[in-house]
């Protein structure tokens, strides 16, 4: 098993497999900071959850399911 995951390992650090990545856009409504998605992985975890927009305090969890999170600049509406 510890050859696997050195195999693994190997190729992540090489590049040739990555963590699939989501996007996300903040904007501040009322004092409230929101992340609203920009992607389409991002879009259907929305759709999934029944929101329009995710908090921060739910990206360790995306991050624990192996989604790189990026957060981009401020969200122009």
């Amino acid at each position: 098993m510890a050859e696997i995951h050195a195999d693994i390992q190997k190729y992540e650090d090489a590049g040739l497999i990555t963590q699939p990545t989501m996007t996300f856009a903040y904007k501040h409504v009322y004092g409230v900071c929101l992340y609203y998605p920009v992607c389409e992985k991002a879009e259907l975890i929305c759709k999934l959850m029944k929101r329009k927009t995710l908090s921060r305090e739910i990206f360790p969890e995306l991050e624990a399911l192996g989604f790189d999170v990026k957060v981009v600049s401020d969200l122009v509406r």
